[in-house]
């Protein structure tokens, strides 16, 4: 009996210190209290509406407000959480970031948001470059949340809006081969503009068929501006005392083309 009771102990006692050092490698930590509110960003008013966060593993905890905008939600694991809705579009924090503690603590947040409407300007930055690779990180980083936006807001459709300042181009003068001869032909501005417009439709395009986002979601459109060339002073420790530099301007918009009514209980 003695040699059953001490297997016994020793039984639990591996169990327990199983549980131990399995809650430290894990990393088992204290509830966080995230608590704040959703304000339309356009009137600074509360709303009542549902959301939902996504953790990196793509774990979904869904809230909702009260009619004051607030919420509360017990969240048990640290990470970065995005933020997405059926009607909305979070401006400010597009995500939120749970920290490791071993206490319990109180995050509070005010979300910004603006709604999802036919013509609305969601996005508008400097996506694109005049050299290739001519995608940059930015124009990349848009792409990537329409896909999450397509994902976790399916009622939505794009457009994507190129937008190229022929002003950045002068006429030049370009020499081809036809035949055994060599011609001279002229490039207007328009011309090299539409040039490159062709080069940032096929990367766009490229990019977007690697995450996989639906062709029919989407819609890409071109704009040529006669906007004249901004430059600010430079200085620079050199014998000139200021040099000029081109301002850089937004070239990629992103705007909701459409959406689609899913509310089947209409009539």
């Amino acid at each position: 009996m003695s040699f059953i009771s001490i297997s016994a102990c020793v039984f639990i006692l591996n169990i327990l210190s199983f549980f131990f050092l399995f809650a430290q490698n894990n990393s088992l930590r204290a509830t966080t209290l995230l608590k704040g509110k959703v304000v339309e960003r356009s009137t600074n008013r509360p709303l009542e509406t549902k959301f939902i966060l996504v953790d990196e593993s793509g774990k979904i905890i869904k809230i909702k407000t009260g009619s004051d905008g607030s919420f509360h939600m017990p969240i048990n694991q640290a990470g970065r959480y995005k933020i997405f809705s059926d009607d909305w579009l979070a401006l400010e924090p597009e995500e939120i970031e749970i920290n490791s503690t071993q206490t319990y603590y109180e995050k509070e947040v005010v979300v910004y948001i603006l709604h999802f409407k036919p013509g609305q300007t969601i996005k508008n930055v400097i996506g694109f470059g005049d050299k290739p690779p001519f995608l940059k990180p930015e124009g990349k980083k848009v792409f990537t949340i329409l896909k999450e936006l397509n994902q976790y807001s399916p009622k939505l459709f794009f457009k994507i809006l190129l937008k190229i300042n022929e002003s950045n181009f002068t006429t030049q003068t370009k020499t081809i081969k036809e035949g055994k001869k060599n011609k001279k032909i002229i490039l207007t501005p328009r011309q090299q503009a539409q040039e490159l417009a062709e080069k940032w439709i096929e990367e766009t395009q490229n990019f977007l068929n690697s995450l996989k986002f639906p062709k029919r979601k989407y819609k890409i459109s071109v704009e040529y501006l006669h906007n004249p060339i901004k430059s600010k002073a430079i200085k620079k420790k050199s014998k000139e005392k200021e040099s000029f530099e081109t301002t850089p301007e937004a070239n990629l918009e992103i705007i909701i083309d459409s959406i689609l009514n899913l509310d089947l209980d209409k009539n």
